[in-house]
């Protein structure tokens, strides 16, 4: 058996669903799976400094990748880019139906519904084996009018009864593919860690303050980015402790920029809150590695509802003690005061109670992180889910 992803996002380096993506070959490569990694269209925006280099290559774990575009960054008009992208389409489909074993399997990763519905049928005139990797509800983002609603009928009705398989991320999302997909097969894989380092490292810390790290998205939508500013500036009028708040991209680029540079003249905070920009991986884990704690901050919406934070288990990787709002599918998992501390969402009060206990509190903090480290290492590790996905798709 090989294993073929179909990921419209960039490789090796990308966003959460090329972390998850990473992961995954991480696991399969490590259990003697041949692993590739499909790139239908170009991502990377034109005058950006690109992240993806190699056309076509091999990551750092064996595992095979190829831009059918042929690059990672797009045209510099939007013809280009339109012809760009239709033969990177086409060019995938024609890709699987030259090389695709009975054997093999292919795992569909994001996509709209008229997409994943040509992958299928083109996997399927080989006679291979097809799932959908669902870690979210289908067309979720943005605003959720009648044609957006109307986009995942098609997907849910018509598209879905096609797959063999489904991996969700969530109870949730099971309980959608078996409504409508109920003769495929589906397996539930929580979030998956690929890289349990030993958290204990004799490396400096990059600041030399206590420090909150987050790396999520600045938008207030999809990770509470002015509740967990609020959170922070209420604590800083509590404690003397010179803690500061590191967020990982641009203030510029965040849809709530305004509503955020409000919140740090209010607060004074000003000096206590940096924004790194983008990260380099080594970088990345670095400020995670020395992180005082971290905090996701997810509140009662529809996207909510159904997906599973995906930094979550590099958060618990390196023992790092949690707040978590008590939301979704990490509470399955997540026990407070055992591996996590868990608050109700859209209480700041709580979150900053929460912080200011930690901070007070350095011993039973580091016992916390070191529970939610062995939960990662017992059930979120890439390959012990691998293992588990390799008997899952050979039964």
């Amino acid at each position: 058996m090989r294993i073929f992803f179909i990921l419209k996002n960039t490789y090796p380096k990308g966003m959460a669903s090329t972390t998850r993506v990473h992961a995954y070959a991480k696991g399969f490569s490590g259990q003697g799976i041949e692993t590739h990694i499909l790139l239908p269209i170009s991502l990377e925006p034109h005058g950006s400094i690109q992240k993806n280099t190699l056309n076509e290559g091999f990551d750092e774990n064996g595992v095979h990748y190829k831009y059918m575009s042929g690059s990672s960054l797009r045209g510099d008009n939007i013809i280009k880019r339109q012809i760009n992208d239709q033969y990177g389409y086409w060019h995938t489909l024609l890709y699987l139906i030259k090389i695709l074993r009975k054997d093999d399997q292919v795992i569909i990763y994001e996509g709209g519904w008229f997409w994943q519905l040509m992958c299928i049928l083109a996997i399927h005139l080989k006679g291979a084996k097809v799932a959908m990797e669902l870690n979210e509800l289908p067309y979720v983002f943005g605003k959720q009018t009648k044609k957006i609603i109307a986009k995942r009928n098609i997907l849910l009705k018509h598209v879905f009864p096609r797959y063999d398989q489904f991996i969700v991320i969530s109870d949730n999302l099971q309980l959608l593919a078996q409504q409508y997909a109920p003769k495929a097969k589906v397996i539930k894989v929580p979030i998956i860690v690929e890289e349990l380092t030993d958290p204990i490292s004799e490396d400096n810390s990059p600041i030399d303050k206590p420090y909150i790290l987050h790396t999520g998205t600045l938008n207030q939508s999809k990770d509470g980015i002015l509740g967990l500013i609020e959170a922070f500036g209420k604590v800083c009028q509590q404690t003397d402790i010179p803690i500061q708040y590191l967020f990982t991209g641009y203030l510029e680029k965040s849809p709530q920029k305004e509503y955020i540079k409000k919140l740090l003249v209010q607060y004074h905070i000003e000096d206590r809150i940096k924004f790194l920009g983008y990260l380099e991986e080594s970088e990345l884990r670095h400020y995670q590695r020395h992180c005082t704690l971290c905090i996701i901050n997810k509140y009662k919406t529809l996207q909510n509802k159904y997906c599973f934070s995906t930094k979550l288990g590099e958060y618990l990787a390196f023992a790092r003690p949690i707040i978590m709002t008590n939301v979704g599918e990490a509470t399955n998992y997540l026990k407070d005061g055992e591996n996590a501390y868990l608050v109700e969402p859209n209480d700041t009060d709580s979150m900053a109670n929460k912080i200011l206990h930690i901070l007070n509190n350095p011993e039973e903090a580091t016992r916390i992180g070191n529970a939610g480290r062995k939960l990662a290492m017992e059930v979120f590790n890439c390959d012990v889910q691998a293992k588990r996905l390799i008997s899952f798709f050979e039964s």
